[in-house]
């Protein structure tokens, strides 16, 4: 694919390191010049502009890992939308992202942007631990079923993935000329040149480089250029081990236990009006008027589709994990994961730190706020008492029962 331009980006250094601006007053000149025969030879100095560009070169790949900064407007889809049906702000949390500039559409700006960022920047995959339940509630003289929410706990694994360009645990590839693939259609294809029985290595393979060209060539004016993202790791290790905790806090509600990954697809939309209005209020009229029915069939097969990029980060490589293992994991954030199932947290769970989580109110049943009231608080405790006892016995549950969470 060739080597990544370096792109422009801030420096931040260890602060701990030596200062670039270090002050004549601070040298003494007499230790630190060299004497004279010891001077390198003109050879010497050749090998040390060598190793300067050596160093300066390790520099750039180090600024390009410090820090990076997305340089275009990010539009999310909602979490679980198909990428069509809408647009959150800079915060929310979507699977499939979406880049609509200009400037995306000259070949060299596409290719150093996904160069050097969307393939240096890894996703974000998650763990999202929902617990919740169904209670019968009066309506109208009417029974209905309302869905209640225990906790809604989210944990990020960024920080445990591996840094860019670490063969064992981050790769990328571009589609083979036998692979199925959006090869600028509106549906799957194989290479033009490909049949059966050839074998693959004496086909010509276009380079990431040769698709952005491709794609910015195109006269197209609805086309989308996808950039996947995947992340490879054993969730059934995390989800089982999480369940089984949950469990064990006698919880009996419903359990769903998933693993989303923000930024998982990148779609590089062409800057064409109708592309604007599938991501603005725009798209609301043809969905209220049922206009949709007629013009959703007419982009489908006017919208051109490039899939033939993917980077892959591996939680755990053929060395072994790259920070931590699955299990590992678990066994590090399982008491704060277990606070705040008690707790019924809702909400990221970066932000909630073991102190915090024990700070809440550990509490089996709804409580009613406190009064200051000695006296008050101890009518209120005696009557919430006796309505907790009530709803036990309303359920067919044993009052000395200890669980919580369940279907009432």
């Amino acid at each position: 694919m060739g080597k990544p331009t370096t792109t422009q980006i801030p420096y931040k250094d260890d602060p701990d390191a030596v200062s670039m601006h270090t002050t004549p007053d601070d040298y003494d000149y007499a230790e630190a010049q060299p004497p004279a025969d010891t001077l390198p030879s003109y050879t010497d100095s050749e090998a040390a502009a060598s190793s300067s560009a050596a160093f300066t070169e390790a520099m750039d790949e180090r600024r390009r890992r410090i820090e990076l900064i997305e340089p275009y407007e990010v539009l999310a889809y909602p979490s679980g939308s198909n990428g069509w049906f809408g647009r959150n702000n800079l915060n929310s949390k979507g699977e499939v992202t979406i880049r609509m500039d200009s400037r995306l559409t000259d070949p060299e700006e596409l290719y150093k942007y996904i160069m050097d960022y969307l393939r240096v920047v890894p996703p974000c995959p998650t763990v999202r631990i929902y617990g919740y339940h169904f209670e019968t509630v009066h309506r109208k003289d009417k029974k209905e079923k309302e869905k209640m929410c225990d906790f809604d706990i989210t944990m990020s694994f960024q920080p445990y993935l591996s840094p860019p360009f670490a063969s064992d645990w981050w790769s990328d590839n571009v589609v083979d000329a036998g692979d199925k693939a959006y090869r600028g259609h509106w549906r799957q294809t194989k290479a033009p040149h490909y049949k059966p029985g050839i074998q693959l290595h004496d086909l010509p393979t276009n380079t990431l480089k040769d698709w952005c060209e491709e794609y910015c060539a195109s006269p197209s004016k609805l086309k989308v250029f996808r950039v996947n993202r995947l992340v490879h790791m054993e969730t059934d290790v995390i989800r089982d081990r999480v369940q089984s905790l949950v469990r064990s806090t006698q919880y009996r509600g419903h359990l769903d236990i998933t693993f989303p990954v923000e930024g998982k697809k990148v779609d590089i939309y062409s800057p064409h009006i109708i592309n604007r209005w599938r991501t603005t209020w725009v798209r609301f009229l043809f969905y209220f008027s049922f206009l949709w029915i007629i013009t959703w069939p007419i982009l489908y097969f006017m919208t051109k589709w490039w899939n033939v990029y993917t980077v892959n980060w591996h939680f755990t490589g053929r060395t072994g994990p790259a920070t931590i293992s699955e299990a590992a994991w678990f066994v590090k954030h399982q008491d704060l994961i277990r606070q705040c199932v008690l707790n019924r947290y809702t909400g990221d769970g970066e932000h909630c730190t073991s102190a915090s989580a024990q700070n809440l109110p550990q509490n089996q049943e709804r409580q009613m706020p406190k009064s200051g009231n000695a006296n008050l608080d101890s009518a209120v405790s005696f009557v919430q008492g006796g309505v907790n006892l009530w709803n036990s016995v309303a359920s067919g549950r044993n009052p000395n029962d200890q669980s919580w969470g369940y279907d009432r």
